[in-house]
C-alpha cells in the first residue's frame, strides 16, 4: 500500500498487532457506550406539567372508578413529577388525591400525613388562591 502523493509503500502491520489496531478502538466505543448506559439507567423521565395533569386526571378517574389503590400510585406518580418540577399547585393537588386514595382505603394516619404536608405548600406563590381552602376542607376545617 502506498501512501498518497508518494510512491514509496508503507509496511502493513500484520499478526496480532493488525488486530490490536483494528481491536482497541472498538473495543473503546463499547465501552464508553457501557458507561453512558449505566449512567442512565439510574434516570427516570421526568414528567412536564401536563404530563403531571393527566397523571392527576388519571388518579381522579381511578377513584371515581372505585380503585383507591391504583388511584394512589398515579397521585404518587404526579406528586414525584410536581416536586422534580417545583410545581407547588400541582404538589398539593396531587397530595389531597392521595389523602383521598388513603381514606378510601382506610389508612386516615397517612391521609391526614397528606394533607399536614400539603397545608405549607398552600402558602407558596405557586399554589394557586383556592387551594389553602381545600387543604383546611379536607382536614375537616
Amino acid at each position: 500500500m502506498t501512501e498518497p502523493g508518494r510512491g514509496v509503500p508503507r509496511p502493513r502491520p500484520s499478526g496480532g498487532l493488525a488486530t490490536a489496531l483494528v481491536l482497541v478502538p472498538v473495543l473503546a466505543l463499547v465501552l464508553v457506550l457501557a458507561l453512558v448506559m449505566v449512567a442512565c439507567a439510574g434516570l427516570e423521565p421526568t414528567l412536564s406539567p401536563s404530563g403531571i395533569e393527566q397523571k392527576l386526571d388519571q388518579g381522579q378517574g381511578a377513584l371515581a372508578r372505585g380503585r383507591p389503590s391504583e388511584a394512589r400510585t398515579l397521585y404518587g406518580e404526579a406528586l414525584s413529577a410536581a416536586q422534580k418540577n417545583n410545581a407547588p399547585a400541582m404538589e398539593i393537588d396531587a397530595r389531597i388525591g392521595i389523602a383521598e386514595s388513603e381514606r378510601e382505603l382506610g389508612d386516615l394516619g397517612a391521609a391526614l400525613a397528606q394533607l399536614e404536608a400539603a397545608r405549607p405548600l398552600g402558602q407558596d406563590p405557586g399554589a394557586r388562591p383556592a387551594q389553602p381552602a381545600m387543604i383546611e376542607i379536607a382536614l375537616g376545617g
